[in-house]
């Protein structure tokens, strides 16, 4: 009797310990965070800032959900590079879809990786054999004019490249207007030879406009540019908080949420790599 009332206690307290530590990383939250609305980037978000949706987004929600916490984006549409800044000074929590640099990780936490993330080169439709590229490597190589956006990040190798690349290099900054259609338009005006992109978010631009059949991507290997990670304000967010944001993105990982959510724009997108 002794013995089974032992192994009940037992039992009893596992239970509690249990639900103590779902609580500890599912419970109450009182911070709405904020997250500064990039517009849409389709696929990795769509909707507006009060019904957002896309890839990304429905990771973020997924991800401060675990937690019990719940966000909101900013109503109005900030560029990349001054939502960073934002975010430097706690103006703002999160960002989404950035790459790991050290200069970020000054001021931002990192949560994740979440995905991959690669960029090509477009051309001029019918020009890719005008232009004897294997490797990133050979832009160093031609006298070809690479449009780029001010404040992205490419990966450390196309970084390097273009840096070296100098006057070569044509730079389009955000504040201007959308910098995709910008190079889309300097490319057709003949001021550019090609410009960096990601693959299926310029398809996707190109449906219903004008640049429709108008450009190609240059069969030189697509660029790994590294992990993409969401991107949380040191200036407003503690290390405890970031490392319950970071322990959520991995049981999703672990619990196949994530893995759901790439399949599901997976097939939607026809892609099987992010």
């Amino acid at each position: 009797m002794k013995v089974f009332l032992y192994k009940r206690l037992l039992i009893f307290l596992g239970l509690v310990f249990t639900i103590g530590l779902n609580t500890l990383a599912r419970g109450e939250c009182n911070k709405i965070f904020i997250n500064g609305w990039q517009g849409e980037w389709e696929p990795f978000v769509l909707g507006t800032s009060e019904n957002p949706s896309g890839l990304d987004m429905e990771i973020l929600d997924s991800v401060i959900n675990f937690i019990g916490c719940r966000y909101q984006n900013t109503k109005a549409t900030i560029p990349w590079a001054r939502a960073q800044e934002m975010l430097r000074h706690g103006k703002i929590d999160f960002l989404t879809s950035a790459s790991k640099t050290k200069e970020r990780s000054e001021y931002a936490h990192f949560i994740g990786p979440y995905r991959g993330e690669y960029v090509g080169i477009f051309v001029r439709k019918g020009e890719s054999k005008k232009y004897h590229f294997s490797q990133p490597e050979d832009l160093l190589k031609n006298n070809f004019i690479l449009g780029i956006t001010i404040g992205y990040s490419y990966g450390k190798r196309l970084d390097n490249i273009i840096k070296k690349m100098g006057h070569r290099v044509e730079k389009t900054a955000e504040y201007e207007g959308n910098p995709t259609l910008i190079n889309q338009r300097k490319l057709m005006a003949g001021h550019l030879d090609g410009y960096v992109g990601y693959p299926i978010n310029e398809i996707i631009s190109f449906k219903g406009t004008q640049f429709e059949d108008k450009f190609e991507l240059h069969p030189m290997a697509l660029v790994n540019t590294g992990f993409i990670y969401f991107m949380l304000s040191k200036k407003a967010n503690s290390k405890e908080i970031a490392a319950k944001l970071q322990k959520s993105i991995e049981n999703l990982k672990v619990n196949d949420t994530l893995k759901s959510i790439l399949q599901k724009y997976s097939k939607k997108y026809g892609v099987s790599q992010w």
